[in-house]
C-alpha cells in the first residue's frame, strides 16, 4: 500500500500527468490509512496509520503515534482505556447511569483468580482471570453492599417448619401470637433427612399451643430459581388438613428451602440439591402426609406483585405470611410435567402445585 502523500498537487507548472499520478497515490494512501510496516514519513496531526506488523490501528497525536484499535483481535486495546476511565465507569453503573453492562463484558473476562491494578487490562487481553476473596482490600464489603432479604416461617402444631436463608441465616426472631410457646427445636433433637444430610439451617419451629412465627434474615447469595424450565419468583409452601383446607404450618421467601441447605456442590436448580431438601416440612420427607390427614402444596405466585403485599403487611405491622392465607388454592392441581419437572424424591412424590 502507499504512503506517500504529496501536498500541493497541482501547479501550473507542473505535468498533468504526474499531478494525476500523485492524486492516485494520495487516493489510495487515504483508503488504506496509509498501511505498512513502519509509520509514514511525513505525518500530521490527527493521522491515522495502519500498522500492518503488528495489525493496529494509531492516529498521530502531533508528537507520537497512539494506538486507538487492535484490528488483529477486534478489539479496543487496554492501553486505550485509561485506569480513571474505568473507575469512573464503576461509579456510574453503581449510582444507576448503566455506564457497565453485562453484554460489554468479554466472556470469562470476571473470573475467580486475581484484582489488581492491572486487571481490567489482564481481562481485556485474556492474559489472567480476574477476581479473588484474597486480592479483596480488607473490609471493601461491608453491610451495605450485601443483599439482604427475609423470609417467614410459621405453625399452629408440633410439625416443624424449617427457616428460610440456611447456612447464610441471621438469628431468628421467633414469638408466638396466642402467648403460647414458640420453640426451634435442632435437627439432633427433632429429625433428620434420610439422606444422613444434616440440613444446615439446623433447627425448626414448632407450637404447643397457637400461631409460632419464625423470621430470619439472611445473604442472599444465588436467585433467581427455576422449577423445571419455569423462573418461580417466590416461594409459598402449605401444609394444611385435606378435609378443610386449614393452613397448619407454612414457608414464605424468594428462596426455596433447598438454597443454602444440603451439599453445596450440587447446582442450585438441580434435581440433586431439590432432592436433598426437597420441602421445609421435614417430618414428612419420606412420610405420605396424607396418612395423617395433610396435604403438601407449592402455590403458584408468579401473578401476584409479592413486593407489594409486602410493604402492605409491612405498613399494617403484619406478617406477610398472614397476607399470603387468602391465597390458599382452591383449584386443580398442576401436573409436574408441565412444569419439565424430571422425578424428584420427597418433591414430585409429596408436593402438589396449585395455583390460588
Amino acid at each position: 500500500m502507499s504512503q506517500d502523500f504529496t501536498d500541493n498537487v497541482f501547479d501550473g507548472s507542473h505535468v498533468a500527468q504526474t499531478d494525476m499520478e500523485n492524486v492516485e497515490k494520495n487516493d489510495a494512501a487515504l483508503k488504506s490509512s496509509f498501511s505498512g510496516a513502519s509509520a509514514p514519513s511525513n505525518p500530521v496531526e490527527g493521522m491515522l496509520w495502519a500498522d500492518s506488523d503488528d495489525n493496529l490501528l494509531k492516529v498521530y497525536s502531533g508528537a507520537a503515534w497512539v494506538t486507538i484499535y487492535d484490528y488483529g483481535n477486534s478489539r479496543i486495546p487496554p492501553s486505550a482505556v485509561p485506569n480513571d476511565y474505568v473507575l469512573s465507569a464503576m461509579l456510574n453503573s453503581s449510582n444507576g447511569s448503566e455506564a457497565v453492562t453485562e453484554d460489554v463484558i468479554r466472556d470469562g473476562a470476571v473470573t475467580g483468580d486475581k484484582l489488581g491494578a492491572t486487571a481490567i487490562e489482564d481481562a481485556l487481553d485474556g492474559t489472567a482471570n480476574v477476581v479473588s476473596q484474597t486480592n479483596m482490600q480488607d473490609d471493601s464489603i461491608g453491610v451495605a453492599e450485601l443483599k439482604i432479604t427475609s423470609g417467614t416461617s410459621s405453625t399452629t402444631s408440633t410439625v416443624g417448619v424449617l427457616p428460610a436463608g440456611g447456612i447464610y441465616g441471621f438469628l431468628p426472631r421467633i414469638y408466638n401470637s396466642s402467648g403460647g410457646a414458640a420453640r426451634l427445636l435442632t435437627v439432633s433433637d427433632y429429625w433428620m433427612y434420610t439422606t444422613g444430610t444434616a440440613v444446615a439451617g439446623a433447627f425448626v419451629l414448632y407450637s404447643s399451643s397457637g400461631t409460632a412465627y419464625m423470621t430470619q434474615s439472611y445473604i442472599q447469595a444465588s436467585p433467581p430459581y427455576k422449577l423445571g424450565n419455569i423462573d418461580w419468583g417466590h416461594f409459598y409452601f402449605i401444609l394444611r388438613n385435606i378435609a378443610d383446607q386449614e393452613i397448619v404450618s407454612s414457608y414464605e421467601a424468594e428462596d426455596p428451602p433447598w438454597a443454602y441447605n444440603g451439599n453445596e456442590w450440587n447446582p442450585k436448580d438441580s434435581k440433586e440439591r431439590i432432592q436433598e431438601i426437597p420441602h421445609p416440612f421435614p417430618e414428612y420427607y419420606k412420610k405420605d402426609p396424607a396418612l395423617d390427614g395433610l396435604e403438601l402444596v407449592l402455590v403458584d405466585l408468579r401473578n401476584i406483585d409479592i413486593k407489594k403485599l409486602k410493604q402492605d403487611s409491612f405498613k399494617a405491622k403484619k406478617h406477610c405470611i398472614d397476607a399470603l392465607k387468602r391465597f390458599n388454592p382452591k383449584g386443580p392441581t398442576k401436573s409436574h410435567a408441565e412444569f419439565a419437572l424430571p422425578e424428584i424424591i420427597g418433591f414430585t412424590d409429596k408436593v402438589k402445585i396449585k395455583t390460588r
